[in-house]
C-alpha cells in the first residue's frame, strides 16, 4: 500500500516535467494544453503567472509606468489563462482558522476579452496571507470592493482538488489592447 502514494507522486512530477517543457525562464511558452480533465499542479512558472497578486499600479500603489505591450507576463499570461476579462469586485470578506488568515474576493465577471473555458458569471478568488493583496486588504477590507480589473484566470491541481490560481491588473485600454495584440499573434500561430 506504500507505493501508492508514490505512484501518484510520480505522476504528478512526470505531468509537471510534461507541462513545463519547452518552457522558457519567463514562463510557460504557448503549446498544447493539458487535456481536458488533466490539470496542471501550481508549481514552478506557474506561480509567477498565477501569483494570486493584484498589480500595484492597478490599485494605485505604484508610480511605476510600465507599457503593457512589453510585459512578456501578460503576453504569457493572456496564452495560457482559461479566463481573461474584465472583472467587478462585488464583496470580500476575511476568513480566519486559528492562525490561519485568508480574504477571500467575490468577482462579477463582466466582458470576456478572450474565448474562456471558465463560464461562471461569478468567481471566488482566495488571497493567502504573505501576499501584497492580502496586507491591502488587512489593513482596508473594502479597499478593492466595485474595483474593476482585467483578470487572468486558470485551474490547478491541488491537494484538495480544483484550485483557481490568478492575478489581477489594471483595467485600462493599453491593457485591454496587450491581451487582444496577444491573443491575436497566439490564434496566428495556432
Amino acid at each position: 500500500m506504500t507505493r501508492r502514494p508514490k505512484l501518484r507522486n510520480a505522476f504528478a512530477a512526470i505531468a509537471l516535467v510534461a507541462g513545463l517543457a519547452g518552457c522558457d525562464p519567463d514562463g510557460p511558452a504557448p503549446g498544447p494544453r493539458a487535456p481536458t480533465g488533466q490539470l496542471m499542479p501550481w508549481a514552478g512558472p506557474w506561480q509567477a503567472l498565477f501569483d494570486d497578486g493584484i498589480d500595484p499600479a492597478a490599485v494605485g500603489t505604484s508610480l511605476e509606468a510600465r507599457d503593457p505591450a512589453s510585459d512578456p507576463l501578460l503576453k504569457d499570461r493572456t496564452r495560457t489563462a482559461e479566463l481573461v476579462a474584465r472583472m467587478r469586485v462585488k464583496s470580500s470578506f476575511r476568513n480566519a482558522y486559528g492562525d490561519r488568515v485568508q480574504f477571500q474576493l467575490q468577482l462579477q465577471i463582466g466582458y470576456q476579452l478572450l474565448r474562456p473555458r471558465i463560464t461562471d458569471p461569478e468567481i471566488e478568488l482566495t488571497i493567502s496571507a504573505g501576499t501584497g493583496a492580502f496586507g491591502l486588504l488587512n489593513e482596508n477590507p473594502g479597499a478593492l470592493k466595485d474595483r474593476v480589473f482585467i483578470g487572468f484566470v486558470r485551474r490547478f491541481v491541488g491537494p484538495n482538488g480544483t484550485e483557481l490560481h490568478w492575478h489581477l491588473t489594471a483595467d485600462t485600454v493599453e491593457v485591454a489592447r496587450a491581451v487582444e495584440a496577444a491573443s491575436a499573434l497566439q490564434d496566428l500561430a495556432h
